[in-house]
């Protein structure tokens, strides 16, 4: 709601969300203390997510400044997916900005046809980062599990 408003995402905001996501991350590698290799793995999960989250969201960033010649993302959005990928892991990363990328394409295509948004006018992109999260926390495995399964991968 405060991207809605705003059009920021504050730092104090997602760098909380991570070092949360990260003791989470922790407290799951510590219950599970019989397994010796649990702890670097739920590290590797958590952390592996946030990289990838910040790295892919940063990378789209960039390339929409060298493309479009102008801000294409707020530097908010990759910090909250690095939050996002530090709960949800690297997985579920590529299926958030999925279905973020989605959700708010039809969502501007929508804006764009009733006028209510102009061609050149910002449109946050934070509430379909959180909405994708959502989607993928809750419905994550049997979506990726449905998409594996077409390729034969599952």
């Amino acid at each position: 709601m405060i991207d809605i408003d705003t059009m920021t995402l504050p730092n104090s905001l997602t760098q909380s969300g991570l070092i949360l996501g990260l003791i989470y991350q922790v407290s799951l590698a510590s219950s599970n203390s019989g397994d010796r290799l649990s702890f670097p793995n739920q590290l590797i999960f958590g952390i592996g997510g946030a990289v990838l989250g910040i790295w892919l969201l940063d990378i789209m960033r960039v390339a929409g400044r060298v493309f479009l010649q102008k801000e294409a993302m707020g530097g908010g959005d990759p910090k909250l997916m690095a939050m996002i990928g530090m709960w949800l892991g690297w997985q579920n990363v590529l299926l958030t900005i999925l279905i973020a990328s989605a959700i708010g394409t039809f969502f501007g295509a929508i804006a764009l046809l009733t006028k209510n948004l102009g061609r050149q006018q910002a449109m946050p992109f934070g509430p379909f980062l959180a909405i994708g999260g959502a989607i993928s926390l809750f419905f994550g495995k049997p979506i990726l599990s449905t998409y594996l399964g077409w390729f034969g991968l599952t």
